[in-house]
């Protein structure tokens, strides 16, 4: 193995709180300070499992919330949304083609999902 990929696999054990890394000091005879060699310590096991078995159930938490705001019914509309929804049928019904401008926000806020004329 080439020192980097040593040096990669090292940095991901270290980002994920398997190792920890400090960087010691020597002096010289000459009296110098000059950089040694790296200390790896391994820390308890226990802290580390349990934060990743949080992070696993963060994660099933943000899923299940997603998959219940996808799954849940769209008939229930605010008025708004309704009333864009019929302006965009009627929109694509008619095929009217007005370029949006600054003029008529409103409908370029609702352009995009008019889509392509065939």
């Amino acid at each position: 193995m080439t020192e980097n990929t040593v040096a990669k696999y090292f940095s991901a054990l270290e980002c994920k709180g398997l190792i920890q890394t400090e960087s010691t000091s020597i002096m010289t005879k000459d009296g110098i300070k000059r950089n040694g060699n790296l200390l790896y310590t391994i820390p308890p096991f226990q802290p580390i499992q349990e934060a990743h078995y949080q992070q696993q159930l963060d994660k099933l938490a943000l899923d299940t919330a997603r998959t219940r705001w996808e799954t849940q019914d769209k008939t229930l509309e605010s008025p708004c949304v309704a009333l864009l929804r019929r302006f965009v049928h009627i929109l694509r019904a008619r095929w009217i083609r007005i370029p949006p401008t600054p003029q008529n926000a409103a409908l370029a806020l609702v352009w995009p999902m008019l889509g392509k004329r065939p």
